[in-house]
């Protein structure tokens, strides 16, 4: 077999040989099996697809498969010579030139195997050259430089005078140092069945058990006893039948025993599920977590204390330390390497011209400028309730409200995937409101629940984390969440039917829906806290008028509410109604209580600016989902089509790329739409292809009002956007704000208001797609998982973080962040300049056909897959059209990881109907690289009316 050296991709050990290499990542990296050649970024979540692999597509089985056809090896013994033709003739031959004395090398090519005895030279053959694959092979040792010299063909000399003149070993010593048990010391990497990696195998098997499969910790515990049972029941097993075979062999009973004894003590399997063999267990709960602790980024959940409800219940929430979870990011070299190379950026001392992401906008260049040298890890905060869809009185009762954080120092497409967001604080979503009895003791419940998390957020900011030697401060930049969740944190009435709705300005919903384009500036901190105590004020009037009103009978009841310091457990004592005008009193829209994130330590304000907006709850499930209905519930009255003939469109659609993931849903009625956000955005991107063919009339009022807003959507969304378009986009909002008061006054809601404050959100936060929160309510799943299979609603949100604690140590055993390009090698070729055609070949420069590049039929670039037959934008046209070319040949350069597209240029043609009508000229070919696009996303097209078509999913810098 060809020995050849392979290097682990995870953590850069080499290892001469396959079985080596497959032994290794077997027991380090058992969650994923990458390629190991350089060129090929393949990998597989088991050992066997990835031996598939590179038998199939790298013929690696070849040389390592030792087939009796294809064998033809020469005797090593240089007296005798004789051509051997299979390994069975191989087997059979060298056995009497041991007897006769002889020491060599294995006669495989290129295996330096040094052998001294027939049973090192027959269990050398077995394991190292198979007739068959096996799954784990177990390479013996090599042997020094000055051995492998003895078998040199280029010497004349025989193998005899050889050893007179190097003095090796005797052959049974070579065969002892062979096949002796090496010390843990020198070789525990290489040793696959060293103790302390059966251990670790078991280890996070269990900890797959409850991160993964989320299985109850009381089926784990059943599952560690049965083994424990089982590996008893093996032992006596193995006694029974070893004792009479070593009773044969003529040992005495005590040697016997001890022989026994010793064997069985070093099964680690047997010692770790029975306490008193090993000091490391997984017998027990505990035990289990113990070892978890010790030896994975296992971060133990703090238990916090809230006090007793109203019945007398204790009330418990989960926080899970941000330092400590930041640090085990930071252990991650790909993700420390992000960090340090955002401290590098150069500060900028305004928004530039185009605005790439929310370091672009003016929040973040104001907060950096506080910070010496600019160097600062930044947080993004994420709330929001988890809705398990509970049955039955659990309706509402376990609801937890989870607490996540991202790392803003990240790039966009690293910030949100499910391996870097994190979870910060689990409770359940009723402790996080007053009860009628803390109302009227004035406890501001919400700053006392949150106490664990600001107090470290505090300490985080003012004492830092240390990185490379250097403590860098770690700041809260961002809250983040859905509209109700970002006023109920932030202290801004949660009601939007009240006048004041909005959390960016004072102005009210009566003043909006007289002048939709009525714009006041933005809320100020200093407006923001005098607005509290006026609140405050209007609410210790009310709540004293309320307590006065009580009969003299509750007198006492009075005292003990009003006591100082009081924590007297009261029932309802106020009508309903009562209390909910007591809890709604606010100022402005300024609730009477401050956002407890309000904090000079933290140097943290919600109105300076920090609140972020989220546009998938605002555009995808607020204007679009109820105005868009009443739009075509228009063209229905109209008898352009109806329902039935709207869904079956909506449904036989031949949707294309990544659109076919997230189709449009059909509508059950004309009220409202029933999609999530994604598949609400693909209906408003799609819509004119799908019934822009039933629109009589192309000039109707309704008609242009949806065009209108599927334009500003696509500005709004874009990745990218330039200052001079966010001020286009404020003149096109202002148009369609008045267009809804005129056509659909009903329509003007207060997401509608929120939608004329993008513009300037864009200049403070950057484009607002950077801070899109739906990334984050995905990892709902998980908890909504948990819940549905835990089966234990005692200390709920216990379960809940210790379950997520189980998979951030999973997570974070292996790398956080994939490579940002991705491709399946089997299905590239090299770049050969006879299969390219002449017209399209001098456009291509010579680099390409060096070996460094490769065509590949797909590659994934930050998450997003290109294809052949996808067109990408290459220019904007005079006008309002487009330059586009369908991907005809993907080029990859596998060392510096970047890729280029041999484009068929075409231009596409804006029939200003929402969608482009791509032309066939003469044929044109371009060859550009990715990143020199104006845009990156693919777009497919469709054929409408015999017709190409394409509808943009955003708009570009360049229109």
């Amino acid at each position: 077999m060809e020995r050849s050296n392979f290097t682990c991709k995870t953590c850069s050990k080499t290892f001469i040989g396959l079985s080596f290499f497959y032994n290794h990542l077997e027991n380090n990296h058992h969650l994923s099996f990458q390629c190991p050649f350089t060129v090929c970024l393949r990998q597989y979540s088991t050992i066997r697809s990835l031996q598939t692999h590179l038998s199939r597509d790298h013929q690696l089985d070849k040389p390592f498969l030792a087939a009796d056809k294809t064998l033809s090896i020469k005797c090593p013994v240089k007296s005798c010579g004789l051509t051997i033709g299979s390994r069975q003739e191989y087997l059979k031959h060298m056995p009497p030139h041991f007897a006769e004395g002889q020491v060599f090398h294995c006669a495989y090519p290129n295996c330096e195997t040094f052998l001294g005895t027939v049973g090192s030279f027959r269990t050398h053959v077995a394991a190292a050259h198979p007739l068959t694959f096996r799954k784990l092979l177990i390479p013996k040792k090599e042997t020094s430089d000055d051995l492998a010299d003895v078998s040199d063909d280029s010497s004349n000399e025989s193998v005899q005078d050889s050893q007179n003149t190097v003095n090796p070993p005797q052959a049974s010593q070579v065969g002892k140092e062979m096949f002796e048990p090496q010390s843990q010391e020198n070789n525990q990497d290489e040793d696959p069945y060293a103790e302390f990696k059966v251990k670790d195998q078991l280890g996070k098997f269990y900890l797959s058990l409850e991160g993964e499969y989320l299985l109850p910790t009381s089926t784990v515990q059943v599952i560690a006893e049965e083994i424990a049972l089982i590996t008893k029941f093996s032992h006596h097993h193995l006694e029974r039948s070893l004792k009479p075979q070593l009773q044969e062999a003529g040992l005495d009973e005590n040697t016997i025993s001890r022989i026994i004894a010793n064997t069985f003590m070093s099964d680690p399997v047997y010692n770790t599920h029975h306490k008193k063999k090993d000091s490391e267990q997984f017998c027990t709960d505990y035990l289990r977590q113990k070892y978890w602790k010790k030896n994975y980024p296992y971060v133990e959940p703090q238990q916090v204390y809230l006090g007793e409800d109203e019945t007398g219940g204790k009330k418990y929430a989960q926080y899970v330390s941000i330092r400590e979870s930041v640090k085990s990011m930071l252990k991650d070299p790909i993700v420390k390497r992000k960090v340090l190379e955002s401290f590098t950026s150069a500060p900028k001392e305004c928004p530039p011209t185009v605005l790439s992401d929310f370091t672009d906008g003016s929040a973040f260049i104001n907060h950096r400028k506080t910070h010496h040298g600019g160097k600062c890890i930044f947080i993004n905060l994420f709330q929001d309730g988890c809705d398990y869809n509970a049955f039955g009185p659990s309706v509402g009762k376990y609801k937890p409200n989870n607490f996540y954080f991202s790392l803003g120092n990240l790039t966009s497409e690293h910030r949100t995937t499910s391996s870097t967001i994190n979870l910060a604080y689990v409770i359940l979503e009723k402790h996080l409101k007053n009860s009628e009895g803390e109302e009227l003791q004035d406890v501001d419940k919400l700053k006392v629940v949150l106490k664990p998390l600001l107090e470290e957020l505090e300490d985080l900011k003012i004492n830092g984390i240390e990185i490379d030697g250097e403590v860098v401060p770690v700041c809260l930049l961002f809250l983040q969440g859905d509209n109700l969740g970002q006023h109920f944190i932030g202290g801004f009435v949660c009601s939007f039917s009240c006048e004041h709705c909005c959390r960016f300005c004072e102005i009210t919903l009566t003043e909006f829906r007289a002048d939709p384009t009525t714009s006041k500036p933005l809320r100020t901190p200093e407006e923001y806290d005098q607005s509290v105590l006026l609140a405050k004020r209007s609410w210790t009037l009310f709540r004293d008028k309320c307590l006065d009103s009580v009969s003299q009978r509750n007198q006492r009841l009075l005292d003990n509410i009003r006591a100082p310091g009081s924590k007297f457990r009261i029932k309802r004592i106020l009508a309903k109604s009562t209390f909910d005008k007591l809890k709604g009193i606010h100022h402005k829209g300024v609730k009477y209580r401050p956002s407890p994130f309000n904090s000079e330590k933290l140097q943290f304000h919600c109105c300076s600016p920090s609140l972020a907006p989220c546009i998938s709850h605002d555009l995808w499930e607020g204007s679009a989902k109820n105005m868009l209905p009443k739009i075509l519930s228009t063209f229905v009255e109209k008898k352009w089509f109806d329902l039935d003939t709207l869904n079956r469109r909506i449904e036989s659609f031949s949707y294309e790329g990544t659109d076919k993931a997230d189709a449009p849903t059909r509508l059950k009625s004309l009220t409202s739409l029933g999609g999530n956000a994604t598949e609400n955005s693909n209906l408003v991107r799609l819509l004119p292809l799908i019934i822009g063919d039933l629109i009589q009339d192309k000039d109707d009022e309704m008609w242009s009002l949806y065009l209108k807003f599927k334009v500003i959507a696509e500005y709004v969304c874009a990745p990218k956007i330039t200052v001079k378009q966010v001020a286009y986009l404020r003149s096109l909002i202002a148009e369609y704000l008045l267009e809804v008061k005129r056509l659909l006054p009903e329509c003007l809601y207060p997401k509608q208001h929120l939608l004329s404050h993008a513009p300037e959100l864009i200049m403070i936060f950057g484009p607002l797609t950077k801070l899109f929160t739906l990334r984050f309510e995905s990892y709902h799943v998980f908890f909504k998982k948990v819940a549905n299979s835990s089966r234990n609603f005692i200390n709920f949100t216990h379960t809940l973080a210790r379950k997520y604690m189980c998979k951030f140590a999973l997570d974070h055993s292996s790398n956080l962040l994939e490579e940002e390009v991705l491709y399946d090698y089997y299905n590239t070729s090299p770049v050969l300049e006879t299969e390219i055609n002449d017209n399209m070949k001098h456009l291509i420069p010579e680099s390409v056909f060096t070996e460094s590049f490769r065509v590949a039929t797909s590659v994934s670039v930050k998450g997003t897959q290109y294809n052949s037959d996808l067109y990408m934008v290459i220019d904007c046209e005079e006008g309002c059209d487009l330059k586009v070319g369908k991907i005809e040949i993907i080029f990859l350069n596998t060392s510096s990881k970047e890729v280029f597209f041999l484009l068929n240029v075409k231009p596409a043609v804006n029939t200003f109907q929402g969608f482009f009508k791509i032309h066939t000229p003469a044929v044109s070919y371009q060859f550009e690289n990715l990143n020199s696009l104006p845009d990156y996303y693919p777009l497919p097209s469709y054929n409408v009316q015999g017709h190409h078509c394409l509808t943009l999913k955003h708009s570009m810098i360049k229109m």
